[in-house]
Parts: C-alpha cells; structure tokens; sequence
C-alpha cells in the first residue's frame, strides 16, 4: 500500500473519530454482568462443553452476542457486557442512564439446544437452569 493511500486512510479514520464522537470516545464505562447457571440434560446430569450463548439488542443495533462453554460439571459463568450510554447533553457531555438489556440465553451441545432462558441484566437473577433436548 504507498504512502498516500495509508494517509487518506489515516485521515478518513480521525475524520471518523471527529465527527462521531459519541460512538468513537464515550465516556461511559461498560457495565459488567456475569450470569451464571448449569447446562443438564433431561435426566438433570450435568453436561461439559456445551456453547452457551447469551444475546441481546444494544442501542437498536443488531443482536450483541456472548459465549462461553460449560465445565465439567455444566456449570458456566457468561460475561454479558453492555454500554450505558444514553446520549449528549445539551452542553456536549455523555450521558451514561441508558437501561439494562435483557439477554435471551440458551446451551447447544451436538447439534441439540435448550429452550431459551431470558434474564432482565436490571435485576438480580436466580442461577440459570438449561436443560438440553
């Protein structure tokens, strides 16, 4: 690539940063949401290495997605992390008031799913219980 064509790209990116500055820079931290639970299987025995994924709508954009895999004994821990941010205020600044999603969360294992758990990030949860058919 020469020269010239790295720095138009260079330029296109901080004309980017510049002009969308609420998704670019937001000073708003993610929040952090660990869910946990165990993957079973009908007979309620504890299944390794099942995907379970969670996901959720952020901002009207397309489906966030999470994943992590079940242990040993079908137990998971999912970090779920989302932005808070809400908009500008009149003066320019971030505002970080924007609401927890809910998350649908589901295990597949060999081709075989559980139903889907929804989980409202908002509130305080029971540990999750998904059973794989």
């Amino acid at each position: 690539m020469s020269t010239r064509r790295r720095s138009s790209s260079a330029l296109a990116v901080l004309l980017g940063l510049a002009l969308f500055p609420a998704v670019a820079g937001a000073a708003c931290p993610l929040v952090e949401k660990i869910v946990t639970g165990t993957v079973l299987d009908e007979g309620g025995k504890g299944l390794a290495g099942a995907t379970v994924t969670a996901t959720w709508n952020e901002k009207g954009a397309s489906d966030v997605t999470s994943q992590t895999k079940s242990d040993a004994t079908g137990h998971f821990e999912l970090l779920i992390q989302y932005s808070p941010y809400s908009g500008r205020t009149f003066g320019g600044t971030d505002r970080c008031e924007g609401t927890a999603p809910a998350a649908d969360v589901f295990a597949a294992l060999e081709g075989r799913r559980s139903t889907r758990d929804r989980v409202d990030l908002a509130t305080e949860y029971a540990e999750l219980k998904l059973v794989v058919r």
